[in-house]
């Protein structure tokens, strides 16, 4: 596994791309912030079940930042970065609704 983290390192692809390639088990997105959940769902392949999990952990995390807006411009910020078409983006929109 060390192999891949360098692999990945050294080339800037991630280690998912990687390990899907190589058919080796993912575990579940690990993304901890927004940012990171949203390049885990565009470096995985369409359809996998690595693009699932990172799409998961991205409504997640977004539907955090949707839940902890006070503001009309954090609502915003939330509705931004939520995944198109999804329901934190709906839930954002609701919250920049209410927070008017």
């Amino acid at each position: 596994m060390k192999d891949l983290e360098a692999l990945s390192q050294k080339t800037g692809i991630p280690i998912v791309s990687f390990k899907e390639a190589l058919s080796i088990s993912l575990e579940p997105c690990l993304a901890t912030t927004v940012d990171e959940a949203k390049k885990a769902y565009a470096h995985t392949s369409i359809g996998s079940e690595a693009k699932k999990a990172a799409l998961a952990k991205w409504n997640e995390l977004s539907m955090k930042e949707v839940n902890s807006a006070t503001t009309v411009d954090e609502a915003k910020k939330a509705y931004n970065r939520a995944p198109g078409g999804s329901e934190t983006e709906e839930a954002a929109l609701r919250r920049m609704h209410d927070l008017f």
